[in-house]
């Protein structure tokens, strides 16, 4: 009878101790998550990053994609703005065919 007794006290002081192993399993797989991704991403672990560093204002260096055209590259372009009234109608030039708007679909209306 006395081993029952032993038995349901580790049981509940299991039950009574399981959320502060949880919340210290918790705060372990956070630190083992940031030290990976500190790794992958900035190529060295959480725990390179130290206070000496932030206090000399140094930042992680980040990678910085390649610029795909220079500042040099391109041209300034002037527009002119033009005012069109709206009797004035447009016709299409000469070389402009027109072309009928397929519509091949039904709609119906949900409510």
């Amino acid at each position: 009878m006395e081993i029952l007794l032993y038995f349901l006290l580790i049981y509940l002081l299991f039950l009574a101790l399981r959320p502060v192993f949880v919340w210290l399993m918790r705060l372990f797989l956070q630190h083992q998550a940031r030290r990976f991704f500190n790794q992958a991403y900035y190529g060295r672990t959480a725990d390179d990053t130290s206070s000496s560093r932030r206090s000399q204002g140094q930042e992680p260096a980040r990678h910085r994609k390649k610029k795909v055209f220079d500042r040099n590259d391109g041209e300034y372009v002037e527009f002119e703005e033009i005012k069109v009234s709206r009797d004035t109608s447009i016709e299409p030039g000469p070389d402009y065919v027109g072309e009928e708007q397929v519509t091949d679909a039904e709609w119906t209306e949900i409510k």
